[in-house]
C-alpha cells in the first residue's frame, strides 16, 4: 500500500542494493523497482457515441490524475467485456537505469502478453502473476514437507 512505500525504499531497496554490490562488485547491474498495486478504487471509462464504456485494452494514463512528484502510470491491458474495466497503478520507486519512461510503459504494457497458456492479456506483467501465485503457494505449504524429489524439479502452478 501507499504506507509502505517508504519502508520499501528505506530497507528492501538499500538490502537489493547491498547484494547486488556483494555479488558483483563494480560490474553490479542496475536497478529499477516497480511497486505494482492491483486493488485500488480508481476506474476509467472512454466517452463514446453511446455513452461512457470501458477501455479498449492498452489505455495508459500518464498524465492529470497521476502523482506529479514521481513516475508512476495507470495501465488498463486487458479487454473487460462484463463488469468494470480496473486499472492497475505502477509507481517506480528506484530507478537508476537508463530506461525512458515511454520504454518503460510500453515494457510493461507488452509484459500483459507473457502469462503462461494465456493468449492475451492478464490484468498485470506476467512475471507480476506469476510472483503473485507462487507467494500464495508458498503461504498455503509453506509448513508443510515437500518431498525432495521435487526440490530441485520444475513445476508450473
Amino acid at each position: 500500500g501507499e504506507g509502505q512505500l517508504e519502508e520499501v525504499k528505506k530497507y528492501e531497496i538499500i538490502k537489493i542494493k547491498e547484494a547486488l554490490i556483494a555479488k558483483y562488485g563494480d560490474a553490479a547491474p542496475k536497478l529499477l523497482f516497480i511497486v505494482v498495486t492491483k486493488r485500488i478504487s480508481d476506474r476509467f471509462a472512454i466517452n463514446t457515441e453511446r455513452g461512457l464504456s470501458n477501455p479498449v485494452g492498452g489505455l495508459l494514463i500518464c498524465d492529470d490524475v497521476v502523482k506529479a512528484d514521481r513516475a508512476n502510470f495507470f495501465l488498463v491491458a486487458q479487454k473487460v467485456t462484463q463488469g468494470t474495466a480496473t486499472p492497475t497503478h505502477y509507481e517506480v520507486v528506484y530507478n537508476d537505469t537508463d530506461i525512458k519512461f515511454e520504454y518503460l510503459t510500453d515494457l510493461t504494457y507488452q509484459l500483459t502478453f507473457t502469462y503462461t497458456n494465456w493468449t492475451g492479456a492478464v490484468k498485470v506483467p506476467g512475471v507480476v502473476q506469476h510472483a503473485h501465485k507462487l507467494a500464495g503457494l508458498i503461504g498455503i505449504t509453506q509448513d508443510d514437507v515437500i518431498d525432495p524429489k521435487l526440490m530441485h524439479t520444475r513445476h508450473h502452478l
